[in-house]
């Protein structure tokens, strides 16, 4: 217990670090720091330990899996933070998905977009995607979508149009380079 303790009272020394590299890094890019959204993920760590983070300041937790993700959620609240979905999707638990995450961070194909359109039009909820672009795929990874930028509107469309809160959805790519970077483009 006590290892547990101490672990969540170096939560925010540890999130002031990490936000003042984020403010460093942003400057060197020429970005506004506040414009970078950071979301700890939570993945196999107990539920004391994300109510530590969000105590400490953290508003968005990430959790690898939608049963992981619901039983934290259902603890913690609801409103405690804004709830991402990091890890891959299976179209079987788009349903769960939808009702839980603020937001979806793994769509790797358009069956999976196609599923998760339906399950939100069910919900009524606007739930926006990250959709994994392969433009490199290195051997054993998941599938990434096969097809890169030049047309992603046009094929992915039908899935990210409207949604009935009459709110437009928006298509952000991300995409792997072979320096490990992972880069950001909104559509």
């Amino acid at each position: 217990m006590d290892d547990l303790k101490e672990r969540i009272e170096a939560i925010p020394g540890r999130l002031d670090r990490v936000r003042e590299r984020i403010e460093r890094a942003a400057g060197t890019a020429g970005r506004d720091p506040a414009a970078v959204r950071l979301v700890a993920v939570t993945k196999s760590f107990p539920l004391e330990i994300v109510r530590g983070a969000i105590d400490a300041g953290i508003s968005d937790i990430g959790e690898n899996r939608v049963q992981e993700g619901r039983e934290k959620i259902e603890a913690a609240g609801r409103e405690a933070a804004t709830w991402h979905l990091v890890g891959h999707l299976q179209s079987n638990k788009a349903r769960w998905a939808i009702r839980l995450f603020d937001m979806i961070q793994s769509v790797d194909s358009l069956p999976l977009a196609e599923e998760l359109q339906h399950r939100a039009e069910i919900e009524e909820r606007e739930v926006p995607v990250l959709v994994q672009v392969g433009m490199m795929r290195p051997p054993g990874t998941n599938p990434a979508l096969s097809w890169g930028p030049p047309g992603l509107r046009s094929r992915f469309g039908a899935s990210t149009q409207r949604i009935p809160s009459g709110r437009s959805s928006r298509i952000t790519i991300l995409s792997r380079c072979d320096t490990g970077i992972s880069v950001t483009s909104s559509y």
